[in-house]
């Protein structure tokens, strides 16, 4: 009893993979890469903006997904055109923000999604983001944190704060 395989589609947006077999999509982002630059950049722009689920999001993440979205949604939408196929999201630092935000976009719109596996997640919103995403989503998140990471302790100067289920009891 194995997985079947995945047809996988590798798109120029922020660097990541669509994988779909007939049960499934998962989306795949990926983190920070150091040597580029606009990463960084993305990283630092910590100002809030108005974002999804009624929130203030992380400007530089909402950026950063709002640049990709038209093609990660249609590529969903390809891959899934029936909208019967189970949704799975991941990502690490960056990526883990992106899937976070990819999410609660979905969500907005009436797009179902199983699970948000993240790894390393910066925080992504306020406290209203984070209560609403909670809401939405806390029983199908899995945050994983490592203690000496510190990407997930950052506060910006408008004290972004998103509380996302730690550990699943």
């Amino acid at each position: 009893m194995g997985i079947p395989p995945f047809s996988i589609r590798r798109r120029r947006w922020h660097p990541g993979v669509l994988a779909a077999n007939d049960d499934c999509v998962l989306v795949c982002f990926r983190g920070t890469e150091v040597s580029q630059i606009e990463d960084w950049i993305t990283d630092t722009r910590m100002e809030l903006v108005a974002g999804p689920m009624n929130g203030m999001v992380h400007a530089g993440f909402y950026d950063a997904l709002s640049k990709v979205w038209q093609v990660v949604d249609e590529s969903l939408r390809r891959l899934d055109p029936l909208g019967n196929k189970a949704i799975f999201l991941t990502g690490h630092s960056l990526g883990a923000a992106l899937a976070t935000l990819a999410a609660a976009r979905w969500h907005d719109i009436g797009r179902h999604v199983n699970a948000i596996y993240t790894f390393g997640q910066p925080r992504t919103g306020d406290h209203a983001f984070a209560r609403n995403f909670n809401f939405a989503f806390m029983p199908t998140t899995y945050r994983v944190v490592r203690s000496e990471e510190h990407t997930s302790e950052l506060q910006s100067r408008s004290d972004i704060v998103c509380r996302l289920l730690l550990e699943k009891q």
